[in-house]
């Protein structure tokens, strides 16, 4: 490998991680606060249909 062609490699390499960790960390917080808020959602509709999961795994153990 030549000098040049490292250079031209390390260049281009941090274009390209310039490029990507900016998305990256954009998406990263979103997947995060998307996690938390179905997280907190998914928490809510559980003590909402607490009773008919109940009543539905009854059920199946009857069975």
């Amino acid at each position: 490998m030549h000098r040049t062609s490292w250079m031209e490699f390390i260049g281009f390499s941090l274009i390209l991680s310039s490029l990507l960790i900016g998305p990256a960390v954009i998406g990263g917080v979103g997947t995060v606060l998307v996690m938390q808020a179905g997280g907190l959602i998914v928490v809510f509709d559980r003590t909402k249909k607490r009773r008919s999961e109940d009543s539905v795994l009854r059920g199946f153990r009857e069975r």
